[in-house]
């Protein structure tokens, strides 16, 4: 007789087509239904789709043109104009931040366990901080100063957001001179 597998686990005689008779198999397909609400997990979760959402609400204002043609022009992306993308990308960030506080909170004994076993187990990570710390001061300090090539994901931006204006603006100033120098005698 043959078997065939199911997403449920073990193999079932194909010929019957029914789960096994098993107990164990089945209290462990009705245990994700029967297990309480995880607040954990929920916040995990929640975490990572926040974590989508700022990803993409944040490439879409990279790529978003100023406030001024997004405005005359009612550019949208996905029936969202620029102002609703502004919005969604700071409750995101408000949301992400809040929820990562939750989340700490939630699990600082398991974070506090970790560095004590870690510190019983005298790891010496003095070289890894350092490292750590020195590349965050010099992509700081290099994103103040505007040095490349840090710099040059913020001049994308503005290359992206120029190439929206130039077409417009032409046009608009070019009707701007027609209709003020037809109006003087």
């Amino acid at each position: 007789m043959s078997t065939a597998a199911t997403p449920l686990g073990p193999s079932v005689p194909a010929s019957t087509g029914s789960l096994p008779s098993n107990r164990s198999t089945r209290a462990k397909a009705n245990s994700a239904v029967d297990r309480p609400f995880s607040l954990r997990g929920f916040t995990s979760m929640l975490m990572m789709i926040g974590l989508v959402g700022l990803l993409l609400t944040g490439f879409v204002l990279f790529i978003a043109p100023r406030g001024r043609f997004a405005n005359w022009n009612d550019w949208a992306v996905l029936g969202l104009s620029r102002q609703q993308w502004i919005s969604l990308h700071i409750n995101a960030s408000v949301a992400f931040t809040v929820l990562s506080i939750i989340h700490l909170f939630m699990n600082w004994s398991r974070l506090v366990g970790y560095i004590k076993r870690r510190s019983k187990l005298q790891v010496n990570m003095k070289r890894e901080l350092a490292a750590a710390l020195a590349i965050t001061l010099t992509i700081t300090l290099a994103t103040i100063l505007n040095l490349s090539p840090i710099s040059l994901p913020m001049e994308l931006r503005g290359e992206i957001r120029n190439s929206w204006e130039r077409p417009t603006i032409q046009s608009a100033e070019v009707s701007l001179q027609e209709s003020v120098g037809s109006s003087q005698p």
